[in-house]
């Protein structure tokens, strides 16, 4: 016997099975997503395998018996040479001189060389500067001879200008931390203390901080910033596990590549305008509210985060379509051509995805993404000067 369900109910089950299905492909494009995290790729370069068809012609199909005849050539091998900017160290070396044949003294005809790069440890040593003391025989009036500004950087202490540069170069650049700094002057002998390295870093800090406003100074003066944040861990004992989480801002100027750092407890509009309170220009950064509520301030997007949205949805057509015609803009942007045409067919085509997917599929949200910051992503292409994305900042973040 047929059951008979009403439109009212079928069309209800319908759509709480679209909702459903859109969750599922959303937790299902998350799992993958997070796999590629782990063991694909970190790129986002988009290859595409398929010629679209409505952008551009198809090419000619090449039967099996085609050929192609490459010209005959010779490769070279390329040598290896090692910088030339370095030191060189000769070292002479003579065979046995003597014929094993005949017994008679061989002479020298020619030279044959190769080179070995070698390393010399860093060397920990004790500079000690000795003060000569002077005073006149008649009136007793004495001299002793100042200290070299260079042998103070901080008062009461025996740290030298190279070996704070070391340690705060070990540490901000080559992400070497204090403990382990620790433990490596441990086997050089010396007894450095993380608490002692860490008032030294600390110090080191408050003199440089003049060099860093000025940094900060030269880089508003541009017409043109890229601006981004990342959280990083604190620590802080009165903190749960000892750790909060802060965060760190950054600008880069790409016409002087200065890049400027601020740390911030928050992610808010405070932290934002604190940033950018001298500034009048434009600024390059992803969709962040933040960014968008300063005063003074005009934005242009950032093509990669846009991308990064769709990369992250699940493979369909439509979403090689996108990323095809997001790699154009890159092309003509590279090139300086007119990018209206290509503008154009990207809005299309993400107004026929809203219209036409679940609303709540990763793909329609990369769509609308990419929908409400449209002018932003209109004026990258206003100015030469302007880049497509603001990866260059995001490098110097890493």
């Amino acid at each position: 016997m047929k059951k008979t369900v009403k439109y009212e109910d079928y069309q209800q089950l319908k759509n709480n099975y679209d909702v459903l299905k859109s969750e599922f492909d959303k937790l299902q494009q998350s799992i993958i997503n997070f796999q590629k995290q782990l063991y694909g790729k970190k790129s986002e370069r988009f290859t595409d395998s398929n010629q679209l068809s409505f952008l551009s012609t198809p090419e000619p199909e090449i039967s099996e018996s085609s050929s192609v005849t490459v010209k005959e050539h010779t490769r070279e091998r390329k040598s290896r040479s090692l910088s030339q900017t370095l030191p060189v160290v000769e070292e002479d070396i003579y065979p046995e001189t003597t014929c094993s044949c005949c017994n008679q003294t061989m002479v020298e005809f020619s030279t044959d060389s190769s080179e070995r790069l070698e390393h010399i440890p860093a060397k920990l040593f004790i500079k000690r500067y000795i003060r000569h003391k002077f005073k006149c025989s008649d009136c007793n009036t004495f001299k002793i001879a100042d200290l070299p500004k260079e042998a103070t950087v901080i008062e009461k202490s025996f740290a030298s200008a190279s070996l704070l540069a070391s340690i705060v170069v070990n540490k901000y650049v080559d992400h070497l931390p204090l403990n382990r700094q620790e433990q490596i002057y441990q086997r050089q002998g010396v007894e450095l203390t993380r608490k002692v390295m860490s008032e030294w870093v600390l110090k080191v800090a408050d003199l440089l901080e003049p060099i860093a406003k000025e940094i900060k100074r030269q880089i508003l003066l541009s017409d043109y910033l890229q601006a981004d944040e990342t959280p990083i861990k604190v620590q802080d004992r009165e903190k749960d596990n000892n750790l909060h989480h802060g965060y760190l801002w950054s600008l880069y100027s790409p016409l002087r590549q200065y890049v400027y750092y601020q740390y911030d407890p928050g992610r808010n509009k405070n932290s934002a305008k604190l940033l950018f309170e001298d500034f009048a220009g434009t600024i390059q950064t992803d969709a962040f509210s933040v960014y968008l509520s300063l005063a003074n301030v005009s934005r242009i997007a950032c093509l990669a985060h846009v991308r990064r949205k769709f990369v992250e949805s699940a493979d369909c057509k439509e979403k090689n379509i996108v990323l095809s015609l997001i790699r154009d803009l890159y092309k003509v942007k590279k090139e300086n051509k007119p990018a209206d045409e290509t503008l154009e067919k990207l809005k299309s085509y993400l107004d026929y995805i809203v219209i036409n997917k679940l609303p709540k599929s990763n793909l329609v949200l990369a769509s609308n993404y990419a929908i409400k910051q449209w002018q932003d992503i209109q004026r990258i292409f206003q100015k030469d000067e302007y880049h497509p994305d603001n990866n260059a900042i995001e490098r110097q973040m890493a």
